[in-house]
């Protein structure tokens, strides 16, 4: 009986030939990468609240674990006090005071060094931040309105209606909105800025009673 070793062999070279390949690519661009130094990967941060509060971060991932860099090896323009810590491949950024509105910002880390390795690299983020909005009560038609503008617009959005709103407070993305009835018992609802969802809150009568009645003294 005639049998053929050939085929057999040659698949098998021809695959550890390809593995062999494939891991001297992944080693070599591995290699390339690491020559290079850290490279930002993204970013990300929270919008609405770096103009608002201080100690607010901005998150940057990177391609590769890196060395903690220090403040002063970090530049904010326009010019901005900070503190900065890393884990690994991430490294966080807080911003001592609030941002401005409606500005470009650029943010460069010098000297940012891979971990066990001497290469170094600069890494820049640029970000323009949103411009300043407001919530103000409109009472010019059949129900009151509360709108959303900005400081320079000259038309503005809705956000809810309802008869006699008496006051409204902003936290977040939530609005409480409290509105008064011709029996004097108050409302309190709950609107979703992002959805529009609307949640009414029962409270009891006397609180609710006291509640109208002193926003209708102004109190």
């Amino acid at each position: 009986m005639r049998r053929d070793f050939g085929k057999p062999d040659r698949f098998q070279r021809t695959f550890v030939t390809l593995v062999v390949a494939l891991v001297a690519f992944c080693a070599l661009f591995l290699a390339i990468g690491s020559a290079q130094g850290p490279k930002l990967s993204d970013a990300a941060f929270d919008d609405s609240s770096l103009m608002l509060l201080p100690q607010q971060r901005l998150t940057l991932f990177l391609n590769q674990p890196v060395e903690s860099p220090t403040p002063a090896d970090v530049t904010v323009i326009p010019e901005l006090p900070v503190q900065v810590s890393s884990d690994g491949d991430v490294v966080s950024v807080q911003f001592d005071r609030p941002l401005r509105y409606d500005t470009d910002y650029t943010l460069t880390i010098e000297g940012l060094q891979s971990r066990g390795l001497t290469q170094q690299s600069t890494v820049d983020y640029r970000w323009t931040t949103p411009s300043a909005e407001l919530l103000y009560l409109d009472r010019g038609g059949d129900r009151d309105a509360i709108v959303r503008t900005g400081l320079t617009a000259t038309t503005g959005r809705v956000v809810f209606r309802a008869e006699n709103i008496t006051s409204f407070v902003v936290v977040d993305e939530v609005m409480a909105v409290a509105t008064a009835g011709d029996d004097a018992h108050a409302r309190l609802q709950l609107v979703n800025l992002e959805s529009g969802e609307v949640e009414e809150i029962r409270l009891p009568w006397p609180v609710l009673s006291l509640s109208s009645a002193r926003l209708r003294r102004g109190s």
